[in-house]
């Protein structure tokens, strides 16, 4: 079994704080010193996160190139971000104050009007959309609550909150208060990413390679894209729908902190498509 937490923490010295030639000497010879995939792996996409061209490395490059490793779950990545990944908070540069704004400022007015919906929920979705929280649930007192549904009719913006409140998901248990704020494709990579690369109450963080990871993965359900498809195709699809921000106040979420209570919504890619993934953590 990996060892993420000790590769995660080798990986970020080796591109943070290590001399080149130690970092060189992981992947001399193709990385043949005894050096696992594992640690590359993390690597490859730590470097890439801090906007390395990484593709395009003599050395680094030359490895992240080859084939071989694409059975590693890392493999699946971009070797650059994407456009939606290149937010400045991603090093959590303002990012609280930013998202708390964003939560006070632009909730969207409910229609009142009923729409009848189906809940279509599958074991891989449910898998997929919450792979930035595993790790609050596995190793500390985290809760995770992930839902598909098939709306009767197209979904307008102001649908949103009546068809949750109708559909009942477990998160909503006990509600007081539900609004729906439109945010961007990248404003919900980097909540996502911020909760998969960080540490829970009590569990360890698992870095900032798996945390783009989950965040992928998440948004590729949410998106609706199959678990085969590709980056591209997963980019593709969720720029097509709109996302949403949601500001809960209800019994289910332990409220402790701001950043371990997580609840996001996404109309598409087509228009009668609802899928939410929410998650809570506390010590």
């Amino acid at each position: 079994m990996t060892d993420i937490p000790r590769f995660r923490t080798q990986a970020e010295f080796l591109v943070n704080d290590a001399p080149a030639a130690e970092l060189a000497a992981v992947f001399e010879g193709g990385g043949s010193l005894g050096h696992g995939d594992d640690l590359r792996a993390m690597i490859v996409h730590e470097l890439v996160l801090a906007e390395h061209d990484v593709a395009n490395d003599p050395l680094v490059g030359r490895w992240a190139r080859r084939t071989h490793w694409r059975h590693h779950g890392l493999g699946w990545l971009p070797l650059e971000l994407a456009d939606f990944e290149r937010s400045p908070g991603r090093r959590g540069v303002r990012f609280e104050q930013e998202w708390e704004a964003l939560l006070a400022d632009r909730s969207i007015d409910a229609a009142g009007r009923a729409t009848e919906v189906v809940e279509t929920t599958t074991d891989d979705y449910t898998r997929r959309a919450g792979q930035p929280f595993a790790h609050w649930a596995k190793h500390s007192n985290g809760k995770i609550d992930a839902h598909e549904y098939l709306a009767a009719d197209a979904v307008r913006d102001d649908d949103l909150c009546d068809l949750l409140v109708h559909a009942a998901p477990a998160f909503l248990g006990g509600g007081r208060t539900l609004r729906a704020i439109p945010v961007t494709l990248a404003q919900v990579w980097l909540r996502l990413y911020q909760a998969g690369s960080a540490a829970g109450y009590y569990a360890p963080s698992p870095g900032g390679a798996h945390g783009r990871l989950h965040a992928w993965q998440s948004i590729a359900a949410l998106a609706g894209a199959p678990a085969a498809a590709n980056p591209d195709d997963v980019a593709r699809l969720a720029r097509t729908c709109r996302w949403f921000a949601l500001d809960v106040t209800s019994a289910w979420f332990w409220d402790a902190w701001w950043v371990s209570d997580v609840a996001l919504a996404c109309v598409g890619p087509e228009s009668d498509r609802v899928a939410v993934i929410a998650a809570t953590d506390t010590d």
